[in-house]
């Protein structure tokens, strides 16, 4: 049965408070929990102050952990897993390709499950803290919501409309949204609205003529999303309670980046004219909406961006607060606000959990790199050498490094320029450089065999794979094949030492070439696999398979084979682009609407 919520539209309860940043303090400090030359995206933080997040490494991403002690590699595999996220147990639900498509995979603290097993793509995965797992699961005409609950999994949608980004609370309520008819796209007759799955029958939320996107839910069970009243406007945001919808937000101004914590308060930021683009004359600032009135937090002359919130009410953003490219974190704790200092660029993809702990993503040495803000005790001594953090009103100026102290006899190690954090191992000089509590120990590629430059056994300190003690000859640092040559096919030998034997893919499609035994029939067409759809009557084996037709019939054949005299005004045609039609449509509309 589908029921419809009442509307109030919240009017005149703007409640200004203007707070100015307090400055730099040391309520906080900032421990980088990676610092490689990969790329790293999309942290996520539980309450216990775990950390998940994806990494690029040299072919693929994957997903990486931190435990509050050790940071781990769930997976290692020769595809992507990507868009981590992470319960208040330190479950992690992720969606990875399988050659073909994307599947959903969950890590329950000791194995990998993987949840799905199809032909179409599973993505944009969410995980509760009572074990539940939602995602969309998208293959032609439509993409559907489907959720696990722990034990078996249920298809929440059944329908041939497109239904999006569904969000789960603690309960297994999930909420997403969905076109209202077939067709949703430019100028088709059909909007997205909301809707509401409780365990048992779904509520369709709203039932207008805006676009109703990117719904939250919080534990509550109140819902927050945005709307388009028209295709010229900017979003408003509203706010679902059970049983009344309020719209918050009432203005033409931009409001966007919207977040509900479990108490159904929402933080967003807004445009404070009509026009913060680039060379506009308009900031964003941060608002808060407490379940009756808004509360304008900043005012100032920069734009502050992303807030996050946790169920304590503490609202965290970043904001150009040192230079105009640079960011810095923000927070507010009900009465005031506060700048903490980080020393590196680019701070974003802010998460604050219950205990007031920060997860982000920060510029470290201009390489995006994970960090975590811890809350300062007492005593912060985050890496046990003696010394408290100097974040914390210590002197320790690398508190996540037991070999860098204040008094350490070791010149680069001691917090004293001109090397206060260490530097890269130089070979030769017989001093710890890089402060990892060993001199002459530069092991560049992580192998464990030390450059022969400081000498070790390494003849490549760049591959992991070649080493002093590899079994592999073609690896091993001896002659003739001391850095590996190109790969042969079928002799069981990584001969280019890239980790894998018989690997030989020329046209980097990920498919082996069949020479190798792998499945390319064309290692020379990065368009040709068997994973590639065929294209009917191209002259092309796309697929790999002589059973598709790849090769035209002759006209009077194709029109036999069909009944006809010929092919003129037959259906042949217009059933292949009517077929194709939907297939665009939906990938149109996933990239539209993948997250932020």
């Amino acid at each position: 049965m589908t029921t419809r919520a009442t509307i109030s539209v919240l009017l005149g309860v703007l409640a200004l408070t203007i707070l100015s940043p307090a400055g730099v303090t040391a309520d906080y400090t900032i421990l980088y929990l990676e610092k490689g030359d990969y790329f790293e995206w999309h942290p996520r933080i539980s309450d216990n102050g775990d950390v998940v997040w994806m990494g690029r490494t040299l072919d693929d991403y994957e997903i990486y952990l931190f435990d509050g002690n050790n940071v781990t590699q769930p997976t290692n595999n020769d595809y992507n897993d990507m868009y981590p996220q992470i319960n208040a147990h330190g479950h992690v639900a992720w969606s990875g390709e399988d050659i073909a498509d994307f599947e959903i995979f969950l890590y329950d603290g000791s194995g990998i499950s993987q949840l799905t097993h199809n032909d179409y793509d599973d993505e944009d995965p969410q995980i509760g803290d009572g074990g539940h797992v939602v995602w969309t699961g998208c293959g032609p005409p439509s993409c559907e919501v489907f959720l696990y609950n722990g034990v078996s999994t249920i298809q929440v949608t059944n329908n041939l409309e497109m239904d999006l980004e569904p969000q789960v609370n603690v309960d297994g309520h999930v909420v997403w949204f969905g076109c209202d008819t077939s067709d949703c796209g430019t100028h088709g007759d059909g909007d997205f609205e909301i809707f509401l799955y409780d365990g048992t029958s779904t509520m369709q939320i709203t039932d207008n003529d805006f676009y109703d996107g990117e719904p939250q839910i919080g534990d509550n069970g109140h819902v927050a999303w945005h709307a388009y009243p028209n295709a010229h406007s900017w979003p408003r945001i509203f706010l679902y309670d059970g049983a009344d919808i309020t719209q918050i937000t009432t203005n033409d101004l931009d409001a966007r980046n919207y977040r509900l914590n479990n108490n159904g308060k929402v933080v967003w930021q807004e445009c404070d004219t009509s026009d913060c683009s680039q060379g506009g004359d308009g900031d964003y600032e941060i608002f808060l909406y407490d379940g009756s009135s808004t509360t304008r937090i900043t005012n100032n002359d920069h734009h502050d961006e992303q807030p996050t919130i946790n169920d304590d009410d503490l609202v965290v953003w970043y904001g150009h607060g040192r230079y105009p490219i640079w960011q810095d974190i923000f927070f507010y704790d009900g009465s005031t606000v506060t700048q903490i200092e980080t020393n590196e660029p680019a701070e974003g993809s802010l998460q604050v959990n219950n205990g007031g702990y920060i997860a982000g993503l920060g510029g470290y040495n201009l390489t995006p790199q994970i960090f975590i803000a811890v809350p300062c005790s007492a005593d912060n001594d985050n890496d046990d050498d003696g010394f408290v953090s100097a974040s914390c009103g210590g002197d320790d100026c690398d508190d996540t490094n037991p070999n860098i102290y204040p008094t350490n006899p070791n010149t680069y190690c001691d917090c004293e320029a001109p090397n206060p954090q260490g530097t890269d191992e130089t070979c030769g000089d017989g001093i710890d450089n890089d402060c990892s509590g060993e001199a002459e120990d530069k092991d560049q590629d992580g192998d464990g065999s030390i450059d022969e430059a400081c000498g070790g056994g390494d003849c490549n300190d760049e591959n992991p794979y070649i080493y002093s003690t590899n079994p592999n000859s073609y690896c091993d640092c001896d002659d003739p094949f001391p850095q590996g040559t190109d790969e042969m096919c079928i002799d069981g030998i990584d001969n280019d030492c890239n980790g894998e034997a018989d690997d030989i893919d020329l046209d980097g499609d990920g498919h082996i070439t069949a020479a190798c035994g792998g499945d390319d029939c064309n290692d020379n067409n990065p368009d040709v696999h068997p994973s590639r759809p065929e294209i009917p009557y191209n002259n092309i084996d796309d697929d790999c398979n002589p059973k598709t037709p790849a090769y035209p019939e002759t006209a009077n054949t194709m029109a036999a084979s069909h009944g006809r005299s010929s092919l003129i005004g037959s259906g042949t045609l217009n059933s292949l682009a009517l077929l194709l039609l939907p297939l665009g449509a939906v990938t149109v509309l996933r990239i539209l609407h993948r997250k932020r």
